[in-house]
């Protein structure tokens, strides 16, 4: 059901639906967990509001799939509050962050197209005092990031250049229970740092590293229930035979894929896991031994010149 909202700045717009989170068992990054409540001003306990302080717009930083986003789904289970989400790409837009007007299927029902506004999630967040949180934020162009200063500082609100007005919580409860938190991998194709002014409104930075073996295992004994000898099969090639760390979505993707496995063909676990690793893309310890042999004779060929 569509919910509307602004009459009294002038402008009727449609809200963003909060993101869907699913139910699960939240396993590890506690330390990280309390991290991110201490900067939102909440009682990691009780999970009561602090008012004495201002929240502060942490950044989770860390490689691709180690559980940024899952900390962030943990922190409105746990706090039972909707949660919006806009995901960080090259095309977004500074309006894309507000307003845009989009065709009304609902009002054009008499058959001359109409339009209507329709809020991003930020705004509505911003409308509902809500919890938002923007993933891959530094894969945004600095320009569409412009807008994004107000929201982050004292001031709570952000201009739509659409209607020619600034947006803000309607009133001081909204506006204090609003929480802004983003995410980004620093590293990688098509990230950059992000401007100095969005930088400093983002702080402090929470590294999520990848998880120690003892975590991933408890990670994936709960996603996945693996037989007992599949699990003691990646352990035993993760400590001994992987040459790098595997994130969470790696190690996941990887032991979904041997169970898979496991069932077609009769194997040992671990010649399993050493298959599914292969397949999956992650190299072992003495694969930097078996070069690509075209590579090998391009350097021959290059060193005989």
């Amino acid at each position: 059901m569509n919910e509307y909202d602004g009459e009294e700045l002038g402008v009727r717009f449609r809200l963003s639906p909060p993101f869907h989170i699913q139910s699960r068992k939240f396993i590890a990054r506690s330390a990280e967990l309390q991290q991110c409540f201490a900067c939102w001003g909440i009682d990691g306990e009780t999970k009561i509001m602090i008012d004495d302080l201002p929240p502060l717009n942490f950044r989770l930083e860390g490689p691709p799939g180690v559980g940024k986003n899952e900390i962030v789904y943990e922190l409105a289970r746990q706090l039972d509050r909707p949660l919006y989400v806009i995901q960080g790409h090259e095309e977004l837009t500074p309006e894309d962050l507000a307003l845009v007007l989009v065709p009304d299927a609902e009002e054009s029902a008499s058959g001359a197209m109409r339009f209507s506004y329709n809020a991003s999630p930020l705004v509505t967040a911003l409308r509902k005092g809500a919890l938002f949180f923007f993933d891959e934020i530094n894969r945004v162009p600095e320009r569409t990031l412009a807008p994004l200063a107000s929201v982050l500082d004292e001031r709570r609100r952000i201009y739509s250049a659409l209607v020619a007005r600034d947006i803000a919580p309607p009133d001081e409860l909204k506006r204090g229970s609003f929480r802004f938190c983003c995410a980004m991998n620093p590293e990688g194709a098509a990230r950059g740092a992000l401007p100095e002014y969005i930088d400093e409104r983002t702080l402090p930075v929470i590294r999520i590293d990848y998880l120690p073996v003892e975590d991933l295992i408890a990670v994936l004994e709960n996603k996945l229930v693996p037989p007992k000898e599949l699990l003691d099969a990646f352990r035993k090639w993760y400590e001994e035979e992987a040459k790098t760390q595997l994130s969470t979505r790696q190690a996941t993707t990887l032991v979904q894929y041997a169970m898979a496995v496991s069932r077609q063909k009769k194997a040992s676990s671990l010649d399993t896991i050493r298959t599914a690793s292969a397949q999956v893309g992650v190299k072992r310890k003495g694969d930097e031994a078996a070069e690509d042999p075209d590579e090998e004779q391009s350097d021959l060929e290059e060193s005989a010149q």
